[in-house]
Order: structure tokens, then C-alpha cells, then sequence
């Protein structure tokens, strides 16, 4: 293939097939939410799901993609710490979500340490970044964004298992 798309990682057509026709992954699904049940832990492993997906970004040198799916994990870890907290809306915005974490359960509670406080809104900046600027992430900044989203998502997990 040549032109715009000849630079494009080859990928292996089977693991484009369809997952809801294979019934393993089916029933793990099933399962999974149907063992888990409550918000906060769905919500936990959604961030779970796109931190994985952030790593293997990163390991691609998809830097955008790593920006994005890094922030969608510190940002779905934050909504399960405030839904465990008992903290809950209809519709989690980004501002309540950023908002809420920072105030109620870092400064007030202190829940988590302080140094989580920024985390998400510079988070949030490098996403739109790669979404919405023509300047391509570089390295170095996915870097962090996927290191603060494994911490963030870290503090979380823990507080989440006491």
C-alpha cells in the first residue's frame, strides 16, 4: 500500500473478530458486571481497561491515543472514588468530576495526598491536546500522563480495598 496509509501498522485480522461471537469473552463480560454490580467498581474497571489501553499506546508510539485513553483512566478512577465516597450524579462532567475529587476528598477529607490535587485538569489539557491541537504529544509527555493515571488509579484501588 503506498500513499498516507503506507506508514500504518499491519494488524492481525483475527483479533478484529467480532467478541460477542467468541463465548468466552461473552460470559467474562457478563460476569464481570454482573459479579461487580456496584459503580464505583465498574467505573474502576473501565480505568483499568483504558490504562491498559494508554500502555499499549505508549508502546506503539501512539502518543495522542496514550494522552487520551491515560486521562479517560485517571478520570473514570476519580468518579469511582467519589461514587465509593457516596459521592454520585446522573451524568459525571469532567469540571464536577475534577471539582468534587479535588476539594471533597483530597483538601477536605484528605483522602488522597495532595500532590493528586492538579492531576486531572493538567490531564484534561494534554487530552485536548491530542484531540482537538494539530501539535502531536511527544513522548516525554505521555509519558507522565500515563504515569500520573497509574498513580492516580493506584491511590484509588487501594483506598477502594480497605
Amino acid at each position: 500500500m503506498t500513499g498516507i496509509f503506507s506508514g500504518f501498522i499491519r494488524v492481525n485480522p483475527s483479533i478484529l473478530k467480532n467478541p460477542g461471537s467468541d463465548s468466552k469473552a461473552e460470559g467474562y463480560a457478563k460476569q464481570t458486571v454482573k459479579e461487580i454490580g456496584k459503580m464505583q467498581n465498574i467505573f474502576l474497571v473501565k480505568a483499568k481497561e483504558n490504562l491498559k489501553m494508554a500502555q499499549v499506546s505508549f508502546a506503539h508510539e501512539c502518543y495522542n491515543s496514550c494522552a487520551n485513553r491515560a486521562y479517560y483512566a485517571a478520570f473514570q478512577a476519580a468518579v469511582a472514588a467519589l461514587a465509593d465516597k457516596g459521592y454520585k450524579k446522573g451524568k459525571f462532567d469532567h469540571k464536577w468530576v475534577q471539582a468534587e475529587f479535588s476539594g471533597k476528598l483530597i483538601k477536605r477529607q484528605k483522602v488522597y495526598p495532595g500532590k493528586l490535587k492538579s492531576y486531572l485538569m493538567e490531564m484534561q489539557l494534554l487530552r485536548n491536546t491530542a484531540d482537538y491541537e494539530c501539535e502531536p504529544v511527544n513522548r516525554k509527555d505521555a509519558s507522565d500522563q500515563l504515569r500520573k493515571a497509574a498513580e492516580l488509579a493506584g491511590y484509588i484501588r487501594k483506598e477502594m480495598e480497605k
